[in-house]
C-alpha cells in the first residue's frame, strides 16, 4: 500500500501557504505600507461649500451635513496627510466613475513601489517636470516625478487646476490668512514644489534615515524636523519604525500637531522652494 504520509504533509504546508498568502489574511488595501490613501468628506478637508462660516471648519469644527462639498482623495504616510487630491485626474472606479481615492491609491502604490530601490541609494531627488518628463515650460501642468541620478525616473502625481484651488480657497480664509502665502501667488507650480519638498523630507525621515532639511524654514517643516530629533534620540541609530514616529507625534503639544497638520492644508508664507 502506498505511503501518503510526504504527499498529505505537502498539502498541509501548500493550504497553509495559501491561506497566509490570501487576500482575506492580507488584502490588497495599501493601509498596511507605509504610504496609503483614503477619501474623505469635502467638509472635512477644509473645502466646505455649505456651511455658512467656512472657518469653522477649517479649525475642526465639521458641520457634517451631508453632501458638503464632494469627496477627495487623501495620500497619507501613517496617520499623516500628504496631501488632499480635489480631482480624479482621468482617474476611475470599477463603476467608470471619476474617483479621487483611485488617483490617491496609485501615487501611494508608486511612492509604496519605489521604497526598496530608494533604500539601497541616495543618489535620487523628487523634481517637478513635465507630464513626459521634459523641463517645465509654460502651459504645462507640473509633475512630480522620482529621479536617480543613475536615470531611472517614475511619474508620482500630476497636479491640477482643481488641487491648487482648494490651497487658493483655504489662503482667503480668515484662520489662515496670517500663515499662508496669498492666493493670488499660488500657482500649480509652487503646490508641485511644496508637495515635491514635503516628499523628499518624509523620504528622508523614514526611507534613508535622514533628517528632513527642505520644508525647515516654515512651521510646518520645523515641526517635522523635532518629529525627527526626537525619534533618533529614542532610536539613536539604525531604522527609526513607524510606529516610534506615530509614538512621537502622540506626544507633541497641540499646537505642534496643528502645525504638522497644516503641511497639507496650506502653502506657508514664508516658503521658499529648492528648485532642482
Amino acid at each position: 500500500m502506498m505511503n501518503n504520509k510526504p504527499i498529505t504533509f505537502t498539502l498541509i504546508i501548500f493550504i497553509f501557504l495559501q491561506f497566509l498568502l490570501s487576500s482575506n489574511l492580507f488584502s490588497q488595501n495599501d493601509n498596511m505600507a507605509m504610504y496609503h490613501s483614503k477619501s474623505i468628506n469635502g467638509c472635512q478637508d477644509f473645502h466646505c461649500t455649505k456651511c455658512s462660516n467656512r472657518d469653522n471648519c477649517s479649525l475642526g469644527y465639521y458641520c457634517s451635513k451631508d453632501g458638503c462639498g464632494h469627496k477627495h482623495g487623501i495620500v497619507l504616510c501613517g496617520e499623516g496627510v500628504l496631501f488632499y487630491l480635489r480631482s480624479s485626474n482621468g482617474y476611475t472606479n470599477q463603476n467608470g466613475e471619476k474617483d479621487c481615492e483611485v488617483r490617491a491609491h496609485a501615487i501611494s502604490q508608486t511612492l509604496n513601489s519605489s521604497m526598496q530601490m530608494m533604500m539601497n541609494h541616495d543618489d535620487y531627488t523628487f523634481i517637478v517636470r513635465n507630464e513626459k518628463g521634459g523641463p517645465l515650460s509654460s502651459g504645462d501642468d507640473p509633475t512630480i516625478w522620482l529621479e536617480m541620478r543613475m536615470g531611472h525616473s517614475k511619474k508620482i502625481v500630476t497636479i491640477t487646476n482643481s488641487d491648487m484651488q482648494g490651497y487658493k480657497s483655504r489662503a482667503k480664509m480668515l484662520s489662515f490668512s496670517k500663515m499662508t502665502k496669498k492666493s493670488s501667488s499660488i500657482t500649480k507650480k509652487t503646490v508641485a514644489y511644496w508637495w515635491a519638498n514635503n516628499l523628499e523630507d518624509h523620504f528622508a525621515m523614514m526611507v534613508q534615515n535622514k533628517a528632513p532639511s527642505l520644508t525647515t524654514n516654515t512651521h510646518c517643516g520645523k515641526v517635522l524636523l523635532k518629529v525627527w530629533t526626537n525619534a533618533r534620540s529614542i532610536i539613536p541609530e539604525g531604522k527609526i519604525s513607524m510606529r516610534t514616529f506615530a509614538s512621537v507625534i502622540q506626544n507633541l503639544s497641540a499646537e505642534e500637531k496643528k502645525h504638522l497638520k497644516l503641511a497639507a492644508q496650506i502653502i506657508p508664507k514664508n516658503y521658499e522652494p529648492l528648485i532642482h
